[in-house]
């Protein structure tokens, strides 16, 4: 299955490519930007899957929820980091989830500009362009040079007081698959949507990583997240002992 999703997404890619400084953003009505290339590739992926799988449900950004009550629920971000998109950053990409019984088990992100490919499923390691891929060692947490990715409101939302270096990059799922490939020792995400992290979640577990609420010693659960609503509280991910860091160094601000 997972080699079929990385075709879809290929296939996907091409539309963002030629699309990429072509394309003009606009604001929905939760403010959130999109363009015409966020639009297509929803529509691209969505039809591969219903042909392949008619019976699973597809909840994606763009176009809601449709399909079956089956235990597959596909998780579509069709251009994660769609604000770098439309100014020509290259920090984006297409991410494709699958949850089965609110569990990711498959994840597939990839960033066209930069041909890198995370993957990963139940059947094997995490994958960087067909390579494993763990997190950081323990050891490299204390190390000043160590980065951790941030949300770009850092400044005004959050207290922080990490000895390493601080990195805004603009895209949730490359700040969890750099996690994953242990580029980054950590990462500190929003209230992101389920499609913002389905995909890389299975990635990140498959690579030794985890996901919790920030000021909270609970795993994030992803099934209340399926009727689209926002996580109830920010997220961190890293390895066991980063999580713990992280918990210790930053807090919201009242």
């Amino acid at each position: 299955m997972l080699a079929t999703v990385h075709n879809w997404v290929a296939e996907a890619s091409q539309i963002a490519r030629q699309s990429y400084n072509h394309v003009a953003m606009r604001r929905k009505a939760d403010h959130s930007p999109v363009t015409v290339a966020d639009e297509q590739i929803e529509t691209l992926l969505r039809t591969r899957i219903r042909a392949a799988y008619p019976d699973h449900m597809i909840l994606g950004e763009e176009q809601g929820v449709s399909g079956g009550s089956s235990p597959y629920v596909w998780a579509l971000d069709p251009i994660d980091g769609t604000t770098n998109f439309g100014y020509g950053l290259p920090i984006w990409g297409i991410s494709v989830g699958l949850l089965y019984n609110n569990v990711p088990v498959l994840g597939c992100f990839y960033m066209p500009l930069l041909d890198e490919w995370y993957e990963a499923d139940l059947s094997g390691p995490a994958l960087f362009n067909g390579e494993p891929i763990t997190v950081a060692a323990d050891t490299q947490l204390d190390d000043t040079e160590a980065w951790m990715c941030v949300p770009s409101n850092i400044h005004r939302r959050y207290r922080c007081d990490y000895r390493g270096k601080v990195r805004v990059l603009g895209s949730a799922a490359a700040y969890v698959s750099y996690v994953a490939h242990g580029k980054a020792a950590g990462a500190l995400l929003g209230r992101v949507k389920i499609w913002d992290v389905a995909a890389t979640f299975a990635i990140l577990e498959r690579a030794g990583g985890a996901a919790r609420y920030l000021g909270s010693d609970l795993p994030v659960e992803l099934g209340p997240l399926l009727d689209g609503r926002s996580a109830p509280a920010p997220i961190i991910v890293g390895s066991p002992a980063a999580l713990d860091l992280l918990q210790a160094t930053i807090t919201v601000r009242s």
